[in-house]
């Protein structure tokens, strides 16, 4: 009895100290509660909109102590045995992984895939290559719960048995980083969906044997797929994944980042339009972003996944004068490629990336046309397979296979001179009325910097109605321009464009033209219409 009345009191205290903590959470971030309640009390809002309204507050980052309760959360799951949490499931060999996506048998993705891959061989006279990037669980589910299921290698296999019918060339990585829990275990971060960045170099190595298996006569000198070529660097108890996000880092843990840089000389740079930023310098410069080394972990706020390049962005471009291969290399990505990228910005002259996960100015096809890239990479992890918008954004290579360009010049400039002001935003405004709906190519010859010290120039096509970019490019001044090679970005004009919508080139990067004054030569705008070939 005596040993009864101890645990009651016990309860009880505990009940207590629960209701006490739950009080003192809640006057923490009564602030988050004022408007929702301040719309109530107005009848601005019904009392289930106020409810979601208090809901979405209160999961929302800016509740005070969020992240202690995850990873509190997470330490009572992990106690209590549970195998599949917050949608993440603990694997057997103690990893974490996604839950699945629905099943597919990928019929139309291949379609899709195999469409663009003959207007890229037979149309551009370019190589395409769907690569298979792996993902958690190991290819035979052998990780995961008893009974759990889970389509994403099943989903990964109809896609692949779907494109060889259709002898597209493929590569699957995933019986070289995940056919057994070894694998998984060594090429996989423990709380991330992610390889770890020697499961990325493996893949570029294998990307590489087979593009060399590919283009016989190329001859490529492969000498920086060498693993020894690279210094190793390790930081500890650093990183918590995607997955280790929604469980709280007493469930598993954290993991360790382990990242490479060359120990060979690099000259390279990388542009990414969205944040007008160009990088220029070696490889540690431009491809390691230091801020995820330099800075102490922040588990919940950072993501150190993104050292190499900085993230997902739209488009960007990889440019390497010094590289051993001059060729120019399209890669369709997800976030799995973002190692596989760094490694091989060291190859290749060229990279251009893009997701079509954030790339919506022209279609894939539409943008091979323009470029005329050596090299398509269709690179896809298992998780992004079912993901619409990896087919919507390709086009129609049927279409456009049996069509022809027209060039019409519809204005020129021989001289256009953009003088230096106090001004961030400096750009000069093509005096050209766009016609909506319509397809146009910049050219620009060269490029004199005349005051200032500019990495590169910006182009865009501007809604001054919305303020907002409709599309936009960059290009670096030095390399770009090199002997003597003019650029040329083409853009698609939107059908509800009004005369608010114009074409801007800046004298730099926007945010960076103060006092900077360039003068382009050979400037001309073509209007490209399209007709049926016979």
């Amino acid at each position: 009895m005596e040993h009864e009345k101890w645990l009651n009191r016990i309860k009880i205290v505990l009940g207590f100290a629960v209701l006490i903590l739950i009080f003192a959470y809640t006057l923490i971030n009564i602030k988050l509660a004022e408007e929702p309640i301040s719309n109530l009390v107005n009848k601005k809002i019904t009392f289930p909109q106020f409810t979601q309204q208090i809901k979405n507050a209160y999961v929302s980052d800016s509740l005070k102590g969020k992240n202690f309760f995850i990873d509190l959360n997470g330490l009572f799951a992990r106690a209590t045995n549970r195998r599949v949490y917050n949608n993440t499931v603990l694997m057997k060999n103690g990893q974490l992984a996604r839950l699945t996506y629905d099943p597919i048998d990928g019929i139309r993705e291949a379609e899709t895939l195999a469409a663009l891959s003959s207007y890229v061989t037979k149309t551009q006279n370019s190589l395409f290559l769907y690569v298979q990037a792996p993902g958690k669980p190991d290819m035979n589910n052998e990780l995961l719960p008893d009974g759990l299921e889970h389509h994403d290698q099943s989903n990964a296999d109809n896609l692949l048995a779907q494109l060889n019918e259709h002898h597209v060339n493929t590569l699957d990585l995933r019986p070289y980083l995940s056919s057994t829990a070894e694998q998984v275990d060594r090429y996989f971060f423990p709380t991330d969906h992610h390889w770890t960045y020697e499961g990325g170099f493996v893949a570029f190595q294998k990307i590489m044997e087979q593009l060399q298996q590919l283009m016989p006569n190329k001859k490529l000198d492969l000498t920086y797929t060498d693993f020894s070529l690279w210094q190793s660097h390790t930081l500890k108890d650093w990183f918590l994944g995607s997955s280790g996000k929604r469980v709280g880092k007493w469930y598993t843990g954290v993991d360790d980042l382990t990242y490479f840089t060359p120990t060979f000389e690099t000259s390279m740079s990388m542009v990414v339009p969205k944040h007008n930023r160009i990088l220029k310098g070696s490889f540690e410069d431009v491809i390691i972003q230091e801020r995820y080394i330099v800075n102490p972990p922040n588990y919940y706020g950072d993501n150190p996944y993104c050292l190499y390049i900085g993230g997902d962005y739209p488009i960007s471009h990889h440019l390497n004068p010094t590289a051993p291969n001059d060729l120019h290399v399209l890669i369709v990505k997800d976030s799995f490629s973002l190692p596989v990228i760094a490694y091989m910005s060291t190859l290749v002259t060229e990279l251009d990336v893009i997701d079509p996960r954030y790339y919506t100015e022209n279609t894939l096809t539409e943008y091979i046309q323009s470029t005329k890239p050596d090299i398509v990479l269709y690179m896809m992890c298992t998780t992004s397979i079912t993901n619409e918008l990896y087919y919507d954004h390709v086009g129609n290579p049927d279409v456009m296979a049996t069509k022809h360009l027209e060039k019409k010049k519809v204005w020129n400039k021989n001289k256009l001179e953009i003088t230096a002001a106090n001004n961030n935003y400096r750009y000069y405004s093509v005096d050209h009325a766009l016609v909506p709906g319509a397809r146009y190519e910049l050219f620009i010859d060269s490029v004199e910097i005349l005051e200032g010290n500019p990495l590169g120039i910006c182009i865009r096509l501007f809604d001054f109605d919305t303020s907002v970019s409709l599309s936009a490019d960059a290009f670096d001044l030095e390399y770009n321009f090199k002997e003597g090679n003019g650029i040329t970005w083409v853009f698609n004009v939107p059908e509800d464009a009004d005369e608010n919508v114009q074409l801007l080139i800046y004298a730099g990067m926007p945010g960076s033209t103060s006092n900077t004054s360039l003068s382009l030569r050979n400037v001309s705008l073509s209007q490209l219409n399209a007709r049926k070939t016979d």
